[in-house]
């Protein structure tokens, strides 16, 4: 069976490396991830949309802008963009768009991250809630203190957290992580809205999962942006074997992490 990574277009270079297997695999697990499969139960419904939120808060907090960060720093290494990677960048630019400062999942005329769209669903199920006092904390004394003492980030959202903080230091682990979350997040959304619980209040979760496969996966979305700096990222800069290894392994780890956050 064909590779998800060869079919999504990475280039061979990173294919040959044997802890891609491992990273498929670990892929693949996301995706179909138990709790995905249980959301037809109200309950899981409703924790799986407060892990979605968490997660969502992250990738704007800390993936994206570290993704954003590593490339334009990367980008000092190299002459002024020729056509080629100019439009490299140009899709990755609507990447960052699209997470950090968009309109595109409720068709707001204000721009914001995802992470906002995300509380919107949330609203729907949970008027007022423990994401107020979240909020309020993260704002009074800081992003530390808050996620220590809200109930939304159990110790496994926590572990990860800490984990993503810091291996987003590192570019290339970065840029995997990237990649693999464009693509399985997606893979993970089909599988909710095949199971999710069919009550009316989270009809804007439906939606807010239906407009990120779109984003995602359409041949010109994020994903294949993310491909295609990869890609553009292993000819230029031709990264040694043992920091190709490391990559991949944090990115592994990054997965197994997440998982145990789907516990429940």
């Amino acid at each position: 069976m064909k590779s998800k990574l060869r079919k999504i277009g990475i280039n061979k270079k990173l294919l040959s490396f044997r802890e891609i297997s491992k990273l498929e695999h670990l892929m693949n697990k996301w995706a179909k991830a138990e709790i995905f499969y249980k959301s037809k139960d109200v309950e899981i419904a409703e924790r799986l949309l407060e892990i979605t939120l968490c997660h969502t808060y992250l990738f704007g907090k800390f993936t994206l802008p570290s993704y954003a960060s590593h490339i334009f720093y990367n980008l000092r290494d190299l002459p002024p963009a020729d056509d080629k990677l100019g439009e490299i960048l140009k899709t990755n630019s609507n990447v960052f768009q699209g997470e950090l400062f968009t309109n595109n999942i409720f068709g707001s005329d204000k721009a914001h991250s995802h992470y906002l769209d995300i509380v919107e669903a949330y609203r729907k199920v949970r008027k007022v809630s423990s994401l107020d006092k979240f909020t309020r904390m993260e704002e009074r004394l800081g992003f530390d203190f808050a996620i220590n003492n809200s109930v939304l980030w159990n110790k496994s959202m926590i572990n990860y957290t800490r984990y993503l903080e810091e291996i987003t230091k590192d570019p290339l682990t970065t840029y995997l992580i990237a990649l693999v979350s464009e693509d399985t997040i997606s893979e993970g959304y089909k599988t909710t809205l095949e199971n999710l619980n069919s009550a009316k209040k989270f009809c804007k979760y439906r939606i807010f999962m239906k407009k990120h496969i779109e984003l995602d996966q359409n041949s010109e979305g994020h994903g294949s942006a993310c491909v295609k700096w990869v890609n553009y990222y292993f000819r230029k800069f031709k990264p040694s074997k043992s920091y190709v290894k490391k990559a991949i392994n944090n990115a592994c780890e990054f997965i197994e992490k997440r998982l145990k956050t789907y516990e429940f």
